[in-house]
């Protein structure tokens, strides 16, 4: 009785398999009819779907950790908008609905909204996993292909200006670390740090600075790593000579993740972010400082100090020279601010009473 239960439950899973298909006209082959029985209890919820979708993705290594994570925060928005949503109510409405409430919402304790690219990051992740879904065969329209949602959902990138450090604005960070500091902090400092000595991404910082890695690069004097964004795109191996004082760094980063784990201390990413801009304030460096601006800075400082573009993108983990261009265009409105400073100095210095001179 018990297998002919189990059989009857299956087989009302083919059954109803078939009738939505044949009532939406839709090709259904062997393969599409397995794959939508064995996940019958992701057809009714998308925020079930998408949840089991990144699992599958990320370890199909389709993405990598970084990616899946930023995946992960895009569904927590669309589960606090909605807990749960049927499938049939994936439409230009719920679309733009969910727009609007990404764009009235404020980030983990920010009381400023999120920001515009923000937003459109998630539109287009969300966008990303509705086509997961149809390629499944779970939904089978995209409402992000309505008129009303291309028309009134703005989901294209703003162009910010890239924003980097000069190396006397890096030292105000060096000399900040000298100071006495809770575990968190040093640890925040201590990452962007390395970000501006070495252009490493904050996913890479995390996972390729470990206790016996370490010794590694100090035994060898470089580290060699595969980026995480381009782990499963590309085979490119970054190799970089690393200085006695980032070797330090790394040792001392080591030490603290230590002694914070074992004193279960953690810090939230947005406190992590809001203590750099703070001591930019703090040290009067007018510019919005990231873990990102580390990264920024370590490259166009490099190409100031004579380093060569192509070296520059193979030390970034770039697959395009194009993508590598943009450090020569701030190196270069850089070098135009000098020269612009200069000519007012000529300027002022001409302009400027002569005093005489006794013999």
């Amino acid at each position: 009785n018990d297998y002919n239960i189990i059989i009857a439950d299956e087989m009302s899973k083919v059954n109803e398999v078939f009738k939505e298909y044949r009532l939406r006209r839709k090709p259904l082959d062997i393969e599409t009819l397995k794959r939508a029985v064995s996940n019958f209890g992701l057809r009714h919820d998308f925020v079930a779907y998408m949840k089991a979708k990144i699992e599958e993705r990320r370890r199909g290594k389709e993405i990598s950790e970084g990616t899946a994570n930023h995946h992960k925060s895009t569904l927590n928005w669309i589960k606090k908008y909605r807990p749960e949503i049927p499938f049939a109510s994936l439409n230009a409405d719920f679309v733009k609905g969910f727009n609007k409430y990404l764009r009235r919402s404020s980030g983990q304790r920010m009381k400023k909204k999120l920001e515009h690219n923000t937003v459109a990051r998630n539109l287009i992740t969300f966008k990303t996993y509705i086509g997961q879904a149809i390629a499944d065969g779970y939904a089978f329209e995209n409402p992000f292909k309505s008129k009303s949602v291309k028309g009134k959902v703005k989901m294209a990138a703003v162009k910010t200006p890239r924003t980097w450090l000069l190396p006397i604005e890096i030292m105000q960070y060096e000399q900040y670390l000298r100071n006495p500091l809770p575990l968190q902090r040093r640890m925040v400092l201590l990452e962007f740090l390395i970000c501006t000595r070495t252009g490493l991404r904050l996913g890479d910082l995390k996972s390729k600075i470990t206790d016996g890695l370490v010794e590694k690069y100090a035994a060898e004097r470089r580290m060699v790593w595969k980026p995480l964004k381009t782990e499963f795109t590309s085979a490119s191996i970054v190799e970089l000579p690393l200085a006695e004082e980032t070797i330090a760094w790394m040792r001392d980063l080591v030490w603290v993740r230590d002694q914070m784990r074992r004193g279960r201390i953690t810090m939230a990413d947005q406190n992590a972010r809001d203590f750099l801009k703070e001591v930019a304030t703090e040290r009067r460096i007018g510019k919005n400082v990231t873990y990102h601006v580390g990264r920024h800075s370590f490259a166009t400082n490099y190409l100031r100090a004579g380093g060569k573009l192509e070296d520059l993108m193979v030390l970034m983990g770039h697959t395009k020279i194009e993508t590598t261009m943009v450090y020569v265009h701030m190196a270069r409105e850089d070098v135009t601010a000098a020269v612009l400073a200069l000519e007012a100095f000529y300027r002022q210095q001409v302009t400027a009473p002569t005093t005489s001179v006794a013999h």
